[in-house]
């Protein structure tokens, strides 16, 4: 063998290691995303099942006067 070739196999080897080295770290985390998903989604569809939210009043209410405006109202002085 030349010594280009050891060189480009000391490379391959060193990207493997590195490859390998990155795999082992991503693994669990990945796991533990994977964990947390599916426990949320079984939770969630518990959920979904068994508390039903009354369903939302979309119709306007009238206005109410604000506090200041009752305050201006009995500061005024009387008509004539």
């Amino acid at each position: 063998m030349d010594s280009t070739t050891s060189l480009s196999n000391d490379k391959l080897a060193h990207l493997l290691y590195t490859a390998i080295n990155v795999l082992t770290a991503v693994t669990p985390v990945i796991a533990a995303i994977t964990t947390i998903a599916i426990i949320t989604a079984i939770i969630m569809e518990f959920n979904e099942d068994h508390i039903e939210a009354p369903p939302k009043d979309l119709t306007p209410s009238p206005p109410s006067p604000s506090p200041w405006q009752h305050q201006e109202r009995d500061n005024r002085p009387p008509r004539r």
